[in-house]
């Protein structure tokens, strides 16, 4: 199937995409900040990786509060509230392709597994990337169209 089919969704169909990434997004972030935070409260855990998972547990709740603003502004209709989701999506895929590119020429390949995984990963969220900023286009257009409307009719 070729990506401008897959794009060319219907309105209905694409808000019900968007929430279902949304929905899942949210289960995947309340599991991470789960597991970071019963990690960080085991005594025995090694020091070192504290900065890393206390990073990640930062970034894990930044995102869920995204997730959450994402479908409350499907929900309600509001397409400014799909920017933080957009954003915090944008810093997954800058942190796939910085991640690709140090395995690729930093580690001389040294890490070829983790390729397919962080490329999947990648064009995952490039497509949801696109996904949901077609709804934010479509759903401003309709705010700016009924705002237009509006003010004609006053």
């Amino acid at each position: 199937m070729e990506l401008s089919i897959i794009l060319n969704l219907q309105p209905s169909a694409l808000k019900t995409l968007s929430s279902l990434f949304g929905y899942v997004g949210i289960l995947f972030r309340v599991l991470a900040v789960g597991a970071l935070s019963v990690y960080l409260s085991d005594e025995d855990r090694p020091d070192h990786y504290d900065v890393f998972v206390k990073a990640a547990l930062g970034y894990s709740i930044v995102s869920l509060i995204a997730n959450g603003c994402m479908l409350v502004g499907i929900i309600k209709d509001v397409h400014w509230l799909l920017l933080p989701y957009l954003g915090v999506l944008m810093l997954e895929i800058i942190g796939s392709v910085i991640g690709l590119l140090l395995a690729i020429f930093l580690f001389h390949f040294g890490f070829v597994h983790l390729l397919i995984p962080t490329s999947i990963l990648l064009i995952l969220n490039v497509y949801v990337w696109m996904t949901i900023t077609k709804l934010f286009r479509f759903m401003e257009t309709k705010f700016r169209y009924l705002r237009s409307v509006t003010l004609t009719q006053n």
